[in-house]
């Protein structure tokens, strides 16, 4: 749609240059353009008595005539130093100029009057004056007729449209008060259109739908922090003929896991959301540059359930970013594992190293927590029963140990039905 629009465009403002090649009244327009150049008036005359001789008289040609009667009544009436008083009067018209034939005709007309060839020089101006005036009305039958597209688009509410069409219209109106009402126009054009954009985008982001109350089921997944560890103990239960051994000061590092998550929420109020959640992850552990050990790896598997009552800050429109409390409960537990560790001793004057086999039990820590939480749910405009809930949250626990620190946060995303 786009490029058929530049198109669109492209062929207003060039329509004349095609009719120039494809119509034959426009072929001998511009045929007198090239005799009207060269200052030929007896050429443009006998080509004008030829054309009007074989049909009826062309009103397109009319104006090369009265350009042509005008100049040979100034030269033939007037004054030299009425000649030059008015070509210096009309320096500041041609100064605007900005036409190519118009510009360089009128140099043609100052290099006549530096040679005391003053009507001449007024030929050239009126010839320039001619060609660069035509070119304007030209330019603001295009323009014309592109901001009237514009305003066609936006009555059938085609904004996006209308949009690229005003984009395309760029001109300065100078003095000419038929640019200035143009401009005036498009000014009011480019005006109109931004009430209708923001009235759009405002109804793009507004819902139409009840709020209060409503329920909304959730399910997704969340990100979980996997807290380094340092310096952590364990008791190695042996799984052969050798005793039980400590573990201490082994080193985890930390990283992300991943989890599930289920959510319901209410909504009371307009602006307050009730809501409960709970969900499952499982982050692994593994050991990194421990001498004492040569493998040790375990799941840490979490689950913990929330209530907790969030605040919408605004309620009618398709984003709407709450913040909000809580209270719940973690049950953490490390699953047990085998271990394969690496003892040395001596044996006279050499070291000998034993690879010996172990088990670690299984550790669960309970505890209560408390949250903080902000996020934003998203509906879309066209599907009123879908929502996108995301959430961050940052917990206290009020028990910790070597895996579950008193602050912890988690990340979640979750898609649902709204009844």
């Amino acid at each position: 749609m786009k490029y058929a629009l530049w198109f669109l465009v492209f062929g207003l403002v060039f329509s004349h240059t095609r009719a120039a090649q494809h119509d034959p009244s426009a072929q001998q327009i511009a045929h007198l353009d090239s005799l009207m150049a060269r200052g030929d008036f007896s050429a443009v005359r006998t080509f004008i008595d030829s054309v009007q001789s074989s049909g009826p008289p062309a009103d397109p040609m009319s104006p090369y005539l009265h350009i042509i009667e005008h100049v040979n009544t100034i030269i033939t009436t007037k004054s030299e130093d009425h000649i030059k008083q008015r070509l210096e009067q009309l320096r500041g018209v041609a100064q605007q100029f900005k036409h190519d034939r118009a510009i360089e005709l009128y140099q043609k007309s100052l290099h006549a009057q530096e040679n005391g060839a003053y009507d001449q020089a007024y030929k050239w101006y009126t010839i320039a004056y001619f060609f660069d005036s035509r070119a304007k009305r030209q330019r603001i039958a295009n323009i014309r007729k592109v901001v009237q597209l514009g305003y066609e688009l936006l009555h059938r509410n085609q904004l996006d449209s209308a949009r690229i069409i005003v984009d395309t219209v760029t001109f300065t109106a100078d003095r000419n008060t038929r640019l200035q009402a143009l401009a005036d126009s498009l000014n009011f054009l480019q005006y109109q259109l931004k009430q209708r954009l923001d009235q759009k985008e405002r109804q793009d982001w507004n819902l139409d739908i009840p709020v209060n109350p409503r329920i909304a089921l959730l399910a997704g997944g969340s990100l979980c922090v996997r807290n380094p560890v340092s310096n952590a103990d364990f008791t190695l239960h042996s799984k052969g003929a050798y005793p039980d051994e400590p573990l201490t000061g082994v080193t985890l590092p930390a990283g992300v896991g991943a989890g599930i998550q289920a959510r319901v929420n209410t909504y009371w109020l307009g602006r307050f959301i009730l809501g409960s959640d709970m969900s499952y992850s499982s982050l692994p552990y593994h050991n990194q540059n421990d001498q004492a050990l040569v493998a040790l790896q375990f799941d840490m598997r979490r689950i913990h359930t929330h209530v907790h009552v969030n605040w919408l800050f605004r309620n009618t429109t398709r984003i709407r970013p709450y913040v909000g409390a809580g209270a719940g409960y973690l049950i953490a537990e490390r699953r047990p594992t085998d271990v394969t560790a690496l003892t040395e001793r001596k044996v006279g004057d050499e070291t000998v190293q034993t690879i010996k086999h172990f088990a670690i039990d299984k550790e669960t820590l309970q505890t209560p927590r408390g949250l903080v939480q902000f996020g934003f749910e998203y509906i879309p405009r066209t599907m009123h029963s879908v929502m996108i809930h995301s959430c961050f949250a940052l917990y206290y626990n009020a028990k910790h140990n070597d895996f579950i620190r008193p602050m912890d946060f988690s990340v979640g995303m979750a898609v649902g039905v709204v009844f």
